[in-house]
This record gives C-alpha cells, sequence and structure tokens, in this order.
C-alpha cells in the first residue's frame, strides 16, 4: 500500500471523527438602512440559519461535513463512543478558546474545507451565543485585529490568528461562523443567512451536492448524525479510489445515523445486528449517470468496502466484523452501499490510528 493511498484512507477517517465530535470577498461597510419614521422599531428579518448547512457556499468547495451532535448524544451508548474521540476536557478548551461556544451542546456544526480556507460554523440552542465573550476571546487569540462590522444582528470582525488571516461572524445570540485562511467562504454564509443571495444557491442546494443531500436528509428516522459530501470531479490520486469508481462520480457522500435499538429480555439495550453493541449505520452514496452500469458500480463499490476492512487501517477500525452486512442500492442516479459499524470499536480505531482526539487532528488543541 503506497503511502498516499494510507494518507487517503486516514483522511477519510479523520471525516467520520469529525461528525463524532459532534469544525470572501473583502469586507464591505453595511449598506444604509431606510429612515424609519419616528418612533418606529425596524426589526431585521429573521436569519436563515436552519439548517446551517444552507449558509455554505458552493463555490470553490472541496469537501463539506454536517454534524449533528445531539443526535449522536441522544443515545447513552453512543455518546460514550464519542468521548473517545472528542473528550469533556476537549470540549471544555475548545469553550475557551472560542468564548464559550458548546461544540458538544450545539443543534448542528458545519465544517468545510476550501482551497487555501477552511470554514467552520456552530448552530447553538435559542439565545446560547454569547457574541460579547466571542468577540473577545478572538482578540485574546489575534495577533491583531484589524477590522469590525455590524449590520443588523450580524458582527464580523477579522485579523490575524496564527500567522494567518481569520474572520469570524457572529449571527446575534444564534450561531457563529469562523473562515481561516484565505478570503471566500464567510461573505456569501452571511448573504446567504441574511436571504440576501437570491441569484445563488448554497452548495446543499445547487447540483451536484442537492440531489445527494436531498436523498440522505429526506431518509426516514432516525435522523442524519452526521455526513461528510464531495463534490466531483476528482482528480488523482482521489479519482483511483473504490476501484476507480471516482472517475465516473459526479458527487459522494458518507452519512451516518445511530442503530436503532430494541430492549433486550433483560431491560437491556439490543442494538441492531448485534446484543448489546452500539451500532453507527453508514451510507456511502456516488452520484453519477450510472445507468445500466449501475449493478455492475455497486458490486465494485461493495469490492472496495471487503478491501478497506481487511487493511489493517480497516481492522483496527472494526470494518472486518461489522453489525451487519453491507447491502446494496443502485439505480440510474447514484450507487449506495449501506453498513452498520460497531462504534465502539469504530472510535477507538479512528483515535489509535491517528494518535489523537478530534481537536489535535483539526489543530483545536490548547497550544493552537
Amino acid at each position: 500500500m503506497t503511502a498516499l493511498v494510507a494518507r487517503a484512507r486516514a483522511t477519510a477517517l479523520a471525516a467520520f471523527a469529525m461528525g463524532l465530535a459532534a469544525c470572501a470577498v473583502a469586507p464591505r461597510a453595511p449598506r444604509a438602512q431606510p429612515a424609519a419614521d419616528a418612533g418606529e422599531v425596524v426589526m431585521p428579518p429573521p436569519l436563515r440559519l436552519d439548517p446551517l448547512a444552507s449558509i455554505v457556499s458552493g463555490t470553490g468547495l472541496e469537501w463539506l461535513a454536517d454534524v449533528h451532535p445531539r443526535e449522536l448524544l441522544s443515545d447513552e451508548a453512543a455518546a460514550a463512543q464519542v468521548e473517545r474521540v472528542f473528550s469533556e476536557t476537549a470540549a471544555a478548551r475548545f469553550r475557551t478558546r472560542y468564548g464559550g461556544v458548546d461544540l458538544l451542546r450545539a443543534q448542528e456544526i458545519v465544517v468545510a474545507g476550501y482551497d487555501g480556507a477552511l470554514f467552520g460554523a456552530v448552530r447553538a440552542a435559542v439565545d446560547a451565543m454569547d457574541p460579547s465573550a466571542i468577540e473577545a476571546a478572538f482578540a485574546r487569540r489575534a495577533q491583531g485585529v484589524e477590522g469590525r462590522v455590524q449590520a443588523g444582528s450580524v458582527v464580523r470582525f477579522w485579523g490575524t490568528v496564527d500567522g494567518a488571516r481569520e474572520q469570524v461572524a457572529v449571527f446575534g445570540h444564534q450561531a457563529v461562523a469562523i473562515e481561516h485562511g484565505q478570503l471566500g467562504p464567510l461573505r456569501p454564509a452571511v448573504l446567504f443567512a441574511e436571504g440576501k443571495l437570491q441569484r445563488a444557491l448554497p452548495a446543499t442546494h445547487a447540483e451536484p451536492l442537492a440531489a445527494l443531500f436531498a436523498r440522505l436528509q429526506d431518509a426516514p428516522p432516525p435522523p442524519v448524525a452526521m455526513a461528510f459530501y464531495a463534490p466531483g470531479p476528482f482528480a488523482e490520486p482521489w479519482a483511483s479510489g473504490l476501484g476507480g469508481l471516482l472517475r465516473a462520480t459526479t458527487a459522494a457522500a458518507v452519512a451516518a445515523t445511530c442503530a436503532a435499538t430494541t430492549p433486550r429480555p433483560d431491560g437491556g439495550a439490543q442494538f441492531a445486528g448485534g446484543a448489546g453493541r452500539p451500532g453507527l449505520r453508514v451510507r456511502v452514496v456516488l452520484a453519477g449517470s450510472w445507468g445500466a452500469d449501475g449493478p455492475a458500480a455497486g458490486e465494485r463499490l461493495a469490492a472496495a468496502f471487503r478491501a478497506l476492512a481487511a487493511d489493517p487501517l480497516g481492522r483496527l477500525a472494526g470494518l472486518d466484523h461489522p453489525l451487519t452486512e453491507p447491502s446494496l442500492v443502485t439505480d440510474d442516479a447514484a450507487v449506495e452501499l449501506d453498513v452498520t459499524l460497531d462504534l465502539a470499536s469504530l472510535a477507538v480505531g479512528i483515535h489509535d490510528a491517528t494518535g489523537a482526539s478530534l481537536p489535535e487532528i483539526l489543530g483545536l488543541s490548547a497550544a493552537h
């Protein structure tokens, strides 16, 4: 196995770890608002932040992770495994660095990668954000604060953090977004939230991701706890992935939900596919114009999963002993593999493979 392929597989596991955590253009002055009549209080329109993934720009997007921590943490057995990858201690360090932003109690987390920039946003319960604390935390970690703008309930400020440009947008008490690196994704995110980009669509509502996003989000309960999306076309070395299937793939997604449980006779929990074992149902979906080649593509996807499961990295993550055997669904537009994994083995494998917790993987340790 080449170092390149090993790195690709480790990156795929890191994407699952990100899920278990649950991580523009030049700033412009706000437009002048029409003058209100004397004594009239003009309230800004409500922000469009639910789902939070709907503010992510598709321009230049390389990948997108969408995490719903409550869907993972509401299950006691699943929550215990999340602790392996993202501990309460790590969450406390994150809260200190980012002004009280609590990832473990967030409603939704999105992290998106662009060429030269990383975008992250967190949506909290109503009135759970403290804008002044978030801004003060930015001032503490920045080498220099270069600007600040407020328009309605949205405050943006920017400066230099760890030698790179960083810009933050705080959406009242509801959400916060951070852009680290080159300018690009934050400004359209603000405009999407304000409903001002009428001629553009966010990444999850524009092809090639729109159909995948709808397919996964509209599935029967339980809801998706975490999902990872990547728009095509895929260049090398990624195009060679999954037995070469990515060469014909227009977009790829991996989604996970906590496996349904049923009571055991002794009153404990019986997890789907394994007695007393917390499960994570994983769906791998490849979109493309498969047509009559769909069944053959499905078999190649299953073969790629078996190869990964037999690999030392796959065995470490427990892929070689899933709680349910993989099943395939194919049609003209998508090839899907559905399998339920042992969540405990997966969590241990992710930590052992990376030698770090999720905050360390993402560079969010206290020292960073």
